[in-house]
């Protein structure tokens, strides 16, 4: 437990590199290696992992799509590195892919370094594989996509070959070039998605396609709370709905902003889809998978919100600075705290098992 508190503790620390010149390049550096070694050096972690490390150490390969980690996989066990070196590798270029794009495209990189490892970090490198490549990707992808889009569609196919479910977004990515200068079909899309999935569940959704008959079922249960051995407790998922509500108000007063200026629409845009996921997402699994891949925009919406509502106040550099540093602070304690519960939640820290710690 300490040894992870500690590293997203110096993260944290390093993430005020922000502020400096001379420095900020250190700290990217630094913030990537110690990151890689915590998610590269594990000996246990999610129920995936022994399915994985079989996989590595008996040279199989993973299904007929995801080509990109086969090969991968491959590679690393035929020149005889041990899995945790390659786990490692995999990490580390992931994690670079990612901060760099927080480097490129975020207005408060660290701003995002912190609000992703106060959510996803944990769920990504921490017990995934494969998807963790098709992550780092994503935010490139979403970015190039105005810019270049057969770049984008380049690292899209690449994301797919690690891990197929990115596909998702691929609709989405048209759908923005017809959605963002008609604001009437922004205001569609959001009447009908979230009708949609307030009460059509996805099982309902193939009925209707494939049978044309469907039975609404009770979705208000599965919102907020589930039955687990006789004892109603709080879902996972609560916290997805207020972090839901929080950048909603947050968004409000400054949707116009957002919304004309093409920098931060598209974010918006995918952050729009995310929460009509996450209302999708209630007892599937596997929609809440989709809705991550969508979330992950307000990575990067967050930040430009908080420069707009500086700009508002006008305010003095120094005054500026001393809120900025105010909310980094608020962030890295809830991102601390975050990883702390959400461990919790994997049954418990003594899950994670380190190998040098093993091996001293």
């Amino acid at each position: 437990m300490i040894y992870i508190l500690s590293i997203y503790f110096l993260v944290f620390l390093l993430s005020f590199t922000d502020f400096s010149k001379k420095y900020n390049n250190l700290g990217v550096n630094l913030s990537i290696i110690l990151l890689s070694i915590l998610a590269g050096f594990r000996n246990v972690g999610g129920k995936d992992f022994e399915a994985y490390r079989y996989l590595y150490e008996t040279g199989l390969s993973i299904g007929k799509t995801e080509v990109g980690y086969n090969l991968t996989n491959t590679f690393f066990h035929s020149i005889g590195f041990s899995y945790n070196i390659f786990l490692f590798i995999i990490s580390f270029i992931s994690l670079y892919i990612l901060i760099k794009s927080f480097q490129k495209i975020s207005i408060y990189p660290k701003l995002s370094l912190l609000l992703y490892m106060g959510t996803y970090f944990f769920f990504y490198n921490m017990v995934l594989n494969r998807q963790m490549i098709a992550v780092s990707l994503l935010l490139w992808i979403i970015f190039l996509w105005d810019k270049n889009k057969i770049y984008s569609l380049i690292l899209l196919f690449v994301a797919f070959s690690f891990h197929k479910s990115i596909i998702i977004i691929l609709p989405f990515l048209f759908i923005f070039d017809l959605a963002k200068n008609k604001k009437y079909i922004w205001m569609f899309l959001f009447i009908i998605g979230t009708s949609l999935a307030l009460f059509v569940t996805p099982q309902n959704l193939m009925d209707i396609i494939f049978s044309g008959e469907t039975m609404v079922n009770d979705r208000i249960g599965g919102y907020l709370l589930r039955q687990e051995n006789n004892i109603v407790s709080y879902n996972v998922e609560i916290f997805e709905y207020i972090k839901l509500l929080v950048m909603i108000l947050i968004i409000i007063p400054i949707t116009k902003r957002l919304y004309k200026d093409i920098k931060t629409s598209i974010w918006l845009f995918f952050y729009f889809i995310g929460a009509i996921f996450l209302i999708w997402s209630s007892k599937y699994e596997i929609m809440f998978r989709l809705f991550m891949y969508f979330d992950l925009s307000f990575i990067i919406l967050l930040p430009y919100c908080l420069e707009i509502y500086l700009s508002k106040l006008f305010l003095s550099k120094k005054q500026s600075k001393i809120i900025k540093i105010f909310v980094y602070c608020l962030i890295g304690v809830i991102a601390i705290s975050s990883i702390y519960y959400r461990a919790s939640n994997f049954s418990g820290f003594s899950e994670y098992k380190f190998y040098f710690m093993e091996n001293l």
